[in-house]
């Protein structure tokens, strides 16, 4: 079963970030990076975010591979 969960860190300068991790599969799949962010709600955000693709059935990595280039197109879009 696909899961996404948060995991806190400091950094060197004492600042908190908040990681996003999550697992394509069950306990044989490894954990891949969603996201470092600054914020809980940031974090929030991008778990909830992460979760709705696991439960679509889709790769959260790819579909943000998708979004990144639809975004260079649009800027690059020919009046």
């Amino acid at each position: 079963m696909a899961s996404s969960f948060i995991v806190t860190r400091e950094t060197k300068s004492g600042a908190r970030r908040f990681v996003v991790r999550y697992r394509l599969g069950g306990r044989a799949w490894p954990v891949q990076h969603g996201g470092s962010l600054s914020t809980m709600r940031e974090a929030r955000a991008r778990r909830d975010l992460i979760a709705g693709e696991l439960a679509a059935g889709r790769n959260p990595a790819e579909a943000r591979e998708v979004a990144d280039l639809r975004r260079a197109l649009a800027r690059v879009a020919i009046p």
